[in-house]
């Protein structure tokens, strides 16, 4: 068992590593080039060469969308009482609680864990955890809602088109399948070395505040990712997803959301960077529970 856990995490954190070991030597990485070469070219493809590609039972993927959705209200009322009882400010950490690193950690995860049909599964809660982030994380942080974010998202036209070859009578042609896979392979490695050059980046400030908000958001995560199974009787490989979704640690991008709204960034970017680095330790435990 320990040995298929160290294959499941060693990759993840071999490709995290070698971002942040790039990031220290100096050298350049432009992460905004890369973050839209990953958003704009390289999850559209990956996602619409997996959703046509992989059979899964529409049930499943309704479940795991749905169960994102339960999930995600789980966080908002965990997440604020729990900040609330220890004196911590829920206008600032509240996204930190909320929204973990599904993208980054959470889709190669479940590739390495649950194959192709797992990632197909995690695709969904995914995009539906992404379009929460770009609507709650700027409502809590400023109250501000932005609907035209969502639209821009170029993931959600790909799987748009996915569902309408599936539900259709016309094949896919070789062609479009495989340029999109090749095109979609450069997403997980790149959003792990991103990781890497991005949490090299980050600055810890308050340790105590942002232990506390990394608990709560692995542990609160854990407990309402598996109460979320639980209530939808979620198949194996669908539970496993969610619960394992919902214990990723803090997503980078609340830092960003912080930085860019001139919240208290530095206690965001704590969060990140203790978190994270909490997760390489409760993963081989979190990994032998749902497998």
């Amino acid at each position: 068992m320990y040995n298929i856990l160290f294959e499941i995490i060693a990759p993840v954190f071999s490709c995290a590593l070698i971002g942040f070991i790039w990031a220290r030597s100096e050298s350049k990485y432009d992460i905004d080039m890369v973050t839209d070469l990953v958003t704009k070219i390289g999850t559209p493809c990956l996602i619409f060469s997996i959703l046509v590609t992989v059979e899964i039972d529409e049930k499943h993927f309704f479940q795991v969308a749905l169960a994102s959705v339960v999930s995600t209200l789980g966080f908002v009322i965990t997440g604020y009482f729990c900040l609330k009882l220890i004196g911590l400010k829920a206008r600032v950490l509240l996204p930190a609680t909320i929204f973990g690193n599904v993208g980054n950690m959470g889709l190669p995860l479940s590739l390495f864990a649950f194959g192709q049909e797992g990632l197909a599964l995690s695709i969904i809660y995914f995009t539906v955890n992404i379009i929460f982030l770009f609507t709650m994380g700027p409502a809590i942080t400023i109250g501000d809602i932005s609907f035209k974010k969502i639209i821009r998202i170029p993931f959600l036209y790909s799987i748009a088109i996915a569902v309408l070859f599936i539900n259709s009578d016309f094949p896919v042609p070789t062609w479009a399948i495989r340029t999109t896979k090749l095109l979609g392979d450069m997403m997980i490695p790149l959003m792990l070395i991103t990781l890497g050059v991005s949490l090299a980046g980050l600055k810890q400030k308050n340790l105590t505040s942002s232990f506390l908000v990394s608990i709560i958001r692995l542990v609160g995560g854990f407990l309402v990712g598996c109460l979320t199974a639980e209530l939808l009787d979620l198949n194996s490989i669908s539970k496993g997803i969610v619960i394992m979704q919902s214990t990723m640690p803090v997503a980078v991008f609340n830092y960003l959301i912080a930085q860019k709204y001139g919240s208290n960034s530095n206690d965001v970017a704590g969060a990140v960077i203790v978190s994270t680095a909490l997760s390489f330790l409760t993963l081989p435990l979190l990994l032998d529970f749902i497998l």
